[in-house]
């Protein structure tokens, strides 16, 4: 399957949460895969997902995780994971 989005939910000036955004696009340029590759920070979107601890991540509309900082490793799986189906 093809990833056409990834969100990492989180709040403005979270170390954490642009950390993770700026490790999903090393991994994407990596794997050489292209994707659009957001950092939302809106409260409403937010909680429109249903998710309420923070970060989150959200591949191609679908909450994948959420309230866990998580490492390199942990973003490619869930990445190869929705590629590989």
């Amino acid at each position: 399957m093809q990833i056409n989005t990834i969100e990492i939910l989180g709040r403005d000036g979270c170390s954490t949460c642009s950390s993770m955004y700026q490790t999903v696009i090393d991994i994407m340029a990596e794997k050489n895969l292209a994707a659009d590759i957001q950092h939302v920070t809106d409260l409403q979107k937010i909680m429109s997902l249903g998710v309420m601890s923070l970060p989150g991540v959200v591949i191609n509309g679908k909450v994948v995780s959420y309230g866990k900082k998580l490492s390199k490793s942990e973003l490619e799986k869930l990445i190869d994971g929705v590629i590989e189906g």
